[in-house]
């Protein structure tokens, strides 16, 4: 992906690729709970080297419809 786009909604978050484009949409509150759950497995190192994002019913934070997503953690002092 080449570039990140959040869009205002009104449903839960939306994860969705459109060419090289990744498209987040949903409420501020639901993206809120997004990022701080992304920052927290960062942070606390909870992905290991990386974390899933999926759907399943009644997701707390996730649209049905939304993609999966994987987040892959690259250490600093890997990238010289």
């Amino acid at each position: 992906m080449r570039k990140v786009i959040i869009q205002p909604d009104e449903l839960k978050v939306r994860v969705r690729r459109n060419d090289d484009r990744l498209i987040i949409s949903g409420t501020a509150s639901a993206r809120d709970i997004f990022a701080d759950n992304l920052l927290y497995a960062a942070e606390t190192h909870q992905m290991g080297e990386h974390g899933h994002v999926d759907y399943y019913p009644d997701h707390y934070y996730l649209a049905e419809g939304s993609e999966p997503l994987v987040i892959s953690q690259t250490l600093a002092s890997s990238h010289r």
